[in-house]
């Protein structure tokens, strides 16, 4: 470093420099320049050197004063917060709500059921819940605006003509777009200067680009394509040619001639190759865990492209169009808010910290319990570390191709789902009632919610976030990490069966209901501890917010919703004058405080709905991927194992631990004898529904007989959280079906699929080999009808009559009669519309459901 910038840097900060410092300077330094430069490079060129190493000197020295502020203060925040937070762990398990200290400290990263305790302000998964489902309510009218264009109900983010406007409006090219997008533009704009914002005020460093348009999500996988296909030159030519060449100075205000742009991209092309992982959504983690960190410091972060060429540029270079990109960074701030502001600046750190010594503190009290808590502590880790983003796995080949068939099976295998959520009802009512909420109130906004009133409402409170942005998250797959035709494939089953209308208005009266409630005790009580009525208790346990939150909603004006007249929402918050909001912090960013108290109640209503209308959280999604690593033979094989199966595994969890919540072990009995006996009549009701739907009369329930103890069995299964068990009972009962083994269907669908493929091919060759009857037409039919078609239950009966039972006569005559035959016997099933093409039809015989009489033959 020359003897001249050390005496400048020297002489700004008032002292001589420690060797350390020397190290870091120079590269700082320079960097200085450059940004100085490129404000003004004709002003800068005509300055002496002198006083072009003075200036940057300057900034330098003024950079590593605030750094050093800065370090002194995150180490004072990160040593509040662990002492906050171990403050709380220690509680819990000295008043007995928790065991031991790493079962206390998993209700820092995500909520419990139990509603017995909650760190103030809410778990990490809730906070960055609660921040994405506000960002995501901001930005409701261009969704709308997208749908209003037709095939963006279906195709949503990346329709050419909407993708297209919306990559303009970002970038600032406005002319001639529709007003919806200009405003969309600037709304996520400001929502995420907003975001950045608060990030930096808990101790964070995100700076502001004044050009920013759209987040740019290089894809490192066509990156690598195109330079195998066209050369590394050539694809680092397409950048330069695209650059801003204002942005691109030398320490002396010279631009950067064409070779030297060439030369910085190259490089920004190894950052992108080997960088992307750490910049990609995946579905099998959390909706947030896409760090914004993993960015900064890296090549592609500088990166700028003019605005009549972004478009061209991204639609070449990335996998993701702008919504999915606004989505996904926004997922990734608000992840890193939610980190910093929970375990506070080097949230990993603290974290680790926290967990090695709750696991040292319970070994030394229980050491018997040793290889228990370790099991404990191997959890927490993993679930530490999905919801921060730090086991994102590999991005492999293996893991497309599974994750393209996880979002096939759901085309083909969630059509009759919909029906399915006929329990949905069963289970609001019982949580709701466990929650201290007004039941009857929450069936009136149930149908009000069916009949369309509200639901523009409950889109804007963020209560209906996830069907917005076509999630598929009741599944356990997020269609936005899929490979693109899976992905559609996904999305457009659970549009077109129903499935996201029916859970928006789940969702959103069950949040409507909630967020009444909690209004109503915000609008009579003063402070969280003037709360004296018993009745409030339940709903109480759940609000983990502070006394200066409570201040805050207790200056919105509450909402009138249809029968609903003390709403708390986010837009009444929003709508609070800033005037107020200061007389009560006359220090805070109104904007901030008002932003913080809307996601702290989106965080707890959001929770609440997933256990209201169950929806697997971060918490299941992690325990049943444990240990797992995306991308790697095992990881993909667990994923493809586990999906459809966190709805069992979410509802068994969540209402076991909702039971917890109940005072009085007879009133806890009550609580789970009644959900299960009314989840099981709604299964019976459901397998009948299933029955019509297919064709057949519904199965009967009469106890005396072998075929009526099956099917109220089977409505047991269907109904009572064990689904993945009642579709194995019903696909082994339908002789239609290729008889599947039971560890097959454990596997899951994916290695279903392969199974069933061997049997096709491999099976029917062994059986040529051997000289026997091979049957590989009807087989071949039966194959495209399980796999290839999908499986909607307003389309079902008519394809398979007109369709592949009519293949199938062909080629094996008198195959559906005998089906007809073997479905009698297995489960005495009749048809009210027969499988034979043509065969007379009939009314239903509804009777045949509850009196039991069987005829003596199958019709």
């Amino acid at each position: 470093m020359r003897d001249a910038c050390v005496r400048a840097v020297s002489s700004a900060m008032g002292r001589d420099l420690r060797p350390a410092e020397l190290r870091d300077i120079e590269a700082r330094f320079a960097r200085n320049m450059r940004l100085l430069a490129r404000v003004n490079p004709s002003e800068w060129v005509k300055k002496t050197e002198a006083e072009r190493i003075t200036e940057a000197g300057q900034a330098a020295a003024k950079e590593l004063v605030a750094e050093a502020r800065r370090r002194r203060d995150n180490l004072e925040a990160r040593v509040l917060k662990m002492q906050a937070l171990t403050d709380f762990v220690e509680a819990q398990v000295a008043n007995g709500a928790d065991a031991t200290r790493l079962d206390a400290f998993v209700r820092v990263l995500a909520p419990r059921a139990d509603a017995r305790g909650a760190p103030e302000g809410g778990a990490l998964d809730q906070k960055a819940q609660g921040i994405y489902a506000d960002a995501v309510r901001n930005l409701v009218d261009v969704f709308e605006a997208g749908k209003r264009r037709g095939i963006w109900r279906f195709i949503p983010f990346n329709e050419p003509g909407t993708n297209r406007m919306l990559r303009r409006a970002l970038a600032g090219d406005t002319a001639g777009l529709p007003p919806e997008f200009v405003k969309m533009a600037k709304q996520a704009h400001d929502y995420i200067d907003l975001m950045r914002r608060r990030y930096n005020a808990a101790g964070g460093v995100i700076g502001r680009l004044e050009d920013w348009g759209e987040p740019h999500r290089w894809s490192d996988v066509r990156v690598m394509r195109a330079i195998k296909q066209r050369g590394r030159a050539a694809v680092a030519n397409d950048f330069a040619l695209a650059a801003v060449r204002e942005k691109y100075v030398h320490e002396d205000g010279r631009l950067f001639t064409p070779d030297e742009i060439r030369a910085f991209m190259d490089e920004a092309l190894t950052t992108i190759i080997t960088d992307g992982a750490n910049k990609r959504l995946s579905g099998d983690r959390p909706d947030f865990a896409v760090s914004v960190s993993a960015n900064r410091h890296r090549a592609h972060r500088e990166i700028h492209i003019r605005s009549d060429a972004i478009e061209g540029l991204l639609n070449q270079y990335s996998e993701l169009g702008a919504m999915e990109s606004l989505l996904v960074h926004m997922r990734s701030l608000a992840r890193d808010v939610a980190l910093i502001e929970t375990f506070g600046p080097n949230a990993d750190l603290t974290a680790k910290q926290m967990l090695e010594r709750a696991y040292d503190q319970d070994v030394a009290a229980m050491p018997e319990r040793k290889t228990e808590l370790a099991t404990k502590r191997a959890l927490n880790t993993y679930l530490y570390d999905y919801l921060a983003g730090n086991n994102q796995g590999m991005r492999t080949n293996l893991g497309q191709t599974l994750a393209f068939f996880r979002s096939w099976a759901t085309f083909k295998s969630l059509g009759f789902t919909v029906w399915s959520s006929l329990v949905d009802p069963v289970v609001m009512q019982h949580v709701a009632r466990a929650r201290g909420l007004d039941a009857g109130k929450l069936w009136i906004n149930d149908v009000a919610m069916f009949a369309g009133s509200g639901r523009r409402w409950a889109k804007r409170a963020g209560l209906i976030t996830d069907t917005v942005v076509n999630a598929a998250d009741r599944v356990n797959l997020d269609v936005l990490g899929a490979p693109e035709l899976g992905a559609q494939a996904a999305s457009f089953t659970l549009r077109a069966t129903g499935l996201n209308w029916v859970t928006e208005a789940r969702r959103g009266a069950y949040g409507l209901t909630m967020m009444d409630s909690i209004g109503h005790l915000v609008r009579y009580n003063e402070s969280l501890a003037a709360i004296k009525d018993e009745g409030d208790s339940a709903l109480l346990r759940m609000l983990n917010v502070s006394e200066d939150t409570w201040a805050v909603w207790r200056l919105a004006k509450l909402e009138s919703m249809g029968a609903n007249h003390t709403v708390l929402s986010p837009q009444a918050i929003d709508a609070i004058p800033e005037a107020e909001i200061l007389a009560l912090f006359p220090d805070a960013d109104p904007v901030m405080v008002k932003q913080d108290a809307s996601t702290q109640l989106l965080g707890i209503v959001k929770d609440e709905l997933n256990t209201a209308v169950i929806t697997a959280g971060s918490r299941e999604r992690a325990t049943l991927g444990v240990g797992t690593t995306a991308g790697t033979l095992s990881g993909e094989l667990i994923r493809s194992i586990v999906l459809f199966k966190s709805y069992p595994w979410t509802f068994m969890t969540r209402q076991w631990e909702l039971a917890q919540s109940i005072d009085g072990g007879a009133n806890r009995a009550a609580y789970a004898a009644s959900l299960i006996v009314s989840t099981w009549m709604t299964g019976i009701l459901i397998n009948w529904i299933y029955d019509l739907l297919n064709g057949r009369d519904p199965g009967a329930i009469d106890p005396a007989s072998a075929e009526g103890r099956r099917n109220i069995t089977a409505g047991l299964m269907r109904g009572g959280g064990l689904g993945f068990f009642g579709d194995f009972l019903f696909a082994n009962a339908d002789p239609g079906a290729r008889s599947q083994s039971l560890t097959a269907g454990l596997m899951g669908p994916v290695p279903s699929l392969i199974d069933d493929t061997q049997q096709l091919t491999l099976g029917n060759m062994n059986q040529e080999a051997t000289g026997q009857d091979s049957n590989f037409g009807p087989e071949a039919v039966s194959y495209a009808q399980r796999n290839l078609t999908p499986n909607w239950w307003y389309t079902r009966a008519i394809t398979d009559r007109y369709i592949f039972n009519a293949l199938q006569e062909e080629l094996e005559p008198g195959y559906n009669a005998r089906r007809a035959r073997r479905q009698f016997g297995a489960r005495g099933t009749t048809y009210w519309w027969p499988a034979e093409p043509g065969a007379p039809m009939r009314e239903p015989d509804l009777s045949r459901a509850i009196d039991g009489d069987m005829p003596e033959r199958a019709n």
